[in-house]
């Protein structure tokens, strides 16, 4: 696992026994985190090519205002024009986010859990927790999180705290799996 990663799985233990606010923000700025190591990783396994794919997605990311941009580029990793200059060593990675995988993998335990959280802090639940899911959609389901709480909504703290044993067991499970860690 990447260093700063844990170090912040570090901090988010210790906000646990602070307050259910603190403990939400600590797992947000987590959740955050994976989200980016995963685009930016991604970002850089992207091959040289005459068509300049892994600047024009640096200069997206170095001028995004939110986080949604990051989930665009990661689509355009995965599934965009972008996808097929990605080094070999980056494809189980790619795999796991875009195949479609059935209930009891960890892709769709992420994404359930990820939904139980969204139901907690009342922004209703993922549109896709039944069939076979794509790990990708996690991310999706992570912004809608983030914007709702933090970018655009307050919660109570009470609904803060409901959320987290969920994201916290999403988020571990995104980062204890996902080959690029």
């Amino acid at each position: 696992m990447l260093a700063p990663l844990q170090s912040m799985l570090d901090r988010t233990e210790k906000e646990k026994f602070e307050s259910d606010a603190g403990y939400f923000n600590a797992l947000m700025y987590l959740g955050e985190a994976v989200m980016k190591f995963a685009v930016a990783g991604l970002v850089a396994a992207v091959q040289d090519d005459l068509d300049r794919n892994r600047y024009r997605l640096e200069y997206q990311l170095v001028r995004a205002d939110g986080l949604g941009i990051w989930d665009q580029v990661l689509d355009e990793l995965l599934v965009g024009s972008s996808s097929q200059f990605l080094d070999p060593a980056s494809i189980p990675t790619k795999r796991a986010l875009t195949e479609r995988v059935p209930d009891g993998t960890w892709q769709f335990r992420a994404l359930q859990d990820l939904s139980v959280s969204l139901e907690a802090v009342h922004l209703g639940s993922s549109q896709q927790t039944s069939g076979k899911i794509q790990g990708r959609s996690w991310f999706k389901d992570f912004v809608v999180l983030r914007n709702g709480t933090r970018a655009h909504g307050a919660p109570p703290p009470s609904a803060l705290g409901n959320a987290c044993p969920t994201l916290a067991k999403s988020i571990n499970d995104i980062v204890s799996h996902l080959p690029l860690f």
